[in-house]
């Protein structure tokens, strides 16, 4: 071996912000318009329960954000909602439960009240390509976490039973 190599067997590669933005391995959200946001999930397993947690920037500042069932799929839930800085930067962490219910393409959506206005609703559209139970394991992308599938997390009652925190 010859002095002065560098015997380090890493390779390092200098990657450019947003190539790092656009890396298959993270979360792709994009804002459509004012409080309109689509996230693609990337591949994910039918009849799975997945934990999915991220950060959005909000145009305002919110005390109030309220999940609203009604306007919501079934498929998704809202578990954990922080102000992750001060209130007048508007930057939020959110936590919700994805239930992969269909095969091939499934988009669902969540809908939360941003303050005391009924007409002001944050849309949140969760979309992936959801494999069948013969056609192999999915790698999750960051931000996305497998959940037991003993249980329906979905449901608030059947939550509190858990000997686990999905937080």
């Amino acid at each position: 071996m010859s002095a002065g190599i560098d015997q380090s067997h890493h390779v390092k590669f200098n990657l450019q912000e947003e190539e790092i933005k656009n890396h298959h391995e993270n979360l792709d959200i994009v804002k459509i318009d004012g409080n309109k946001y689509d996230i693609n999930l990337g591949y994910l397993k039918i009849d799975h329960f997945y934990k999915v947690v991220f950060s959005l920037k909000l145009d305002g500042n919110f005390k109030n954000v309220v999940f609203v069932p009604h306007l919501s799929s079934p498929q998704v839930s809202l578990k954990e909602l922080k102000n992750k800085s001060d209130l007048s930067k508007g930057e939020y962490e959110m936590c919700f439960v994805f239930y992969a219910s269909k095969e091939k393409h499934d988009k669902e959506t969540a809908c939360l009240r941003l303050g005391d206005d009924e007409a002001n609703i944050l849309e949140i559209n969760f979309e992936a390509k959801v494999l069948g139970a013969h056609q192999g394991t999915p790698l999750l992308r960051n931000g996305i976490t497998l959940l037991p599938n003993h249980t329906n997390h979905l449901d608030s009652k059947s939550i509190q039973k858990l000997h686990f925190n999905i937080n």
